[in-house]
């Protein structure tokens, strides 16, 4: 189990860093969530992690989602490795 005083997970968004930020216009705080996400972290260990409230990491998380075009964690995982091209939301 993960806590959120735990180090940091490996990145898996670095990986694919450049490319998927400015691919998908993500904000610097999206782009933050969308690290610890991708990495395993629950809403609740990122909003820990970061200072803030479950709520809004769910909140940002669906704007990921939506700016990606993707609906579960799973894809955000797979976009992040590269292994998934989602459609871009029009």
């Amino acid at each position: 189990m993960v806590r959120a005083s735990d180090p940091p997970p490996e990145s898996l968004v670095h990986l694919k860093a450049g490319s998927f930020k400015h691919r998908f216009g993500l904000a610097k705080r999206e782009w933050e969530i969308a690290d610890l996400v991708a990495s395993g972290l629950t809403n609740k260990q990122a909003a820990e992690r970061i200072g803030l409230t479950e709520q809004v990491v769910k909140n940002y998380v669906c704007a990921i989602y939506r700016k990606i075009g993707i609906s579960k964690r799973s894809q955000l995982v797979l976009v992040c490795l590269g292994l998934l091209n989602p459609r871009m939301p029009r």
